[in-house]
């Protein structure tokens, strides 16, 4: 029996290790919307107008507007939009800079998150007098918990405020839309919305969106989340994924639904391209891309045969503006990591989840480590991709990186498909709603 209580911790927590990674991100303005305040209210009566024009809907989905990709005309969320096939839905989407437009997304009902983040907070400033006294007990409950933060008091009030009036938002909008079952991607972004539907017993499942490994808090806390913050189901990539989380204390409960990725079905059969001679695609994190940049320049300067094209995350153009680069190193913004991908022969990273899927758009991955906080998560991609069976390159923060490499390149190497992904995703989703 779940409990039904507010619970803070793993909000807080999650807060305090993105205030670390925030430590190394552009400084520049980030990407995300601000909608004016008349946009939120037309947002938010958008869901009585589709909750009348639906009258039952089956499920709501909760997405990010950043895991869109343009396929085929349409910009599309591979982890979410397709279970529109099988309910009807609503999605409430985090906007970004992006702007898509409704007419260009494969779903059409489309709410902005930011609508009920946006009243949570009217919520807060107009009526915390009236629950002060139940926000003081469930702050006492988390101190009481002794979770160890670097974080200020007032940025851990500030952050509870947060989580405690999202959940009445989140909790008041799913009573109103009376779903059966809603489907998260971040999952460990939204806690409060995860405690709404567990109070009020509806099903609710994260879809697999990115980087799962034994680094990733969101996956693998440190700390024991109490059951009020625990998902019911979550859709996988994969049966290694799955036998990974069954490690986690946070995971163990949680069914494990293998459907794959409808990424990794479509996009090999459109970028079908010829290869390009000596090239090397490279998957860029803003954690630590100008450390990665710095060390490929050595190598690339010194092979000016081989051609390295830098493909950014989390930043914008302005960012690499005064780097200098060998006349064979370039930025691509106009591209997706996959197509790239589909041209080169080689890609690399320092710990970006494309080298789980580097094998289908027949790429073969160098995987390279560098000094910091971040190496921890090359050290378990490194130890999944020698499981796999993968012809791969590791490169350590001391190794010679160029008599690796060029061996390497000359080495006879062999694809490995399918380890990270199983295949036929829209037949194994289906297996899943009609079953």
């Amino acid at each position: 029996m779940k409990k039904e209580y507010i619970d803070f911790l793993p909000t807080i927590y999650m807060m305090d290790f993105y205030k670390k990674v925030a430590k190394n991100k552009n400084k520049n303005k980030n990407n995300i919307r601000v909608d004016k305040l008349a946009r939120y209210f037309d947002q938010f009566k958008k869901i009585f107008f589709i909750k009348l024009k639906l009258r039952k809907i089956d499920a709501i989905i909760f997405n990010d507007e950043s895991d869109r990709r343009l396929i085929e005309g349409k910009y599309i969320s591979a982890s979410t939009d397709f279970i529109e096939k099988f309910y009807k839905t609503i999605t409430f989407e985090m906007r970004t800079g992006n702007r898509i437009s409704a007419n260009d997304t494969y779903t059409k009902s489309i709410i902005s998150e930011q609508s009920l983040l946006f009243f949570s907070k009217v919520l807060r400033k107009t009526c915390h007098v009236f629950f002060i006294r139940k926000f003081n007990l469930i702050l006492n409950d988390f101190y009481e918990q002794k979770c160890v933060v670097d974080l200020s008091e007032d940025e851990i009030i500030n952050k509870a405020k947060d989580h405690f009036y999202q959940f009445y938002v989140y909790k008041l909008m799913l009573k109103i839309l009376s779903p059966k079952e809603v489907f998260i991607n971040n999952a460990y972004f939204r806690y409060p919305l995860i405690q709404a539907c567990n109070i009020l017993n509806i099903r609710v499942v994260e879809v697999q969106h990115g980087m799962i490994t034994e680094s990733h808090p969101g996956y693998f806390p440190s700390i024991k989340y109490n059951s009020s913050s625990i998902l019911d189901g979550i859709f996988l990539y994969s049966e290694h994924t799955a036998k990974l989380l069954e490690k986690s204390k946070t995971f163990m409960k949680t069914d494990k639904i293998v459907v794959g990725n409808y990424l990794m079905d479509k996009l090999p059969k459109i970028y079908n391209e010829k290869k390009w001679p000596n090239s090397f695609c490279v998957s860029l994190q803003y954690t630590c891309d100008l450390d990665l940049i710095d060390r490929l320049k050595l190598y690339f300067d010194a092979h000016p045969n081989f051609y390295c094209y830098l493909i950014p995350r989390g930043r914008g153009e302005d960012f690499y503006n005064d780097l200098v680069l060998p006349s064979n190193m370039k930025f691509v913004f106009d591209k997706t990591i996959y197509e790239m991908m589909s041209y080169c022969e080689y890609h690399i990273t320092s710990y970006s989840t494309c080298c789980y899927e580097a094998s289908a758009f027949g790429c073969f991955n160098i995987l390279i480590s560098l000094p910091g906080d971040f190496n921890q998560h090359t050290y378990f991609i490194n130890e999944a991709l020698s499981k796999s069976g993968e012809n791969y390159l590791y490169l350590t923060e001391n190794c010679d990186d160029e008599d690796l490499i060029n061996r390497y390149v000359k080495e006879e190497k062999i694809l490995i498909k399918g380890y990270f992904y199983k295949e036929n995703y829209l037949d194994n989703l289906s297996d899943y709603f009609r079953g």
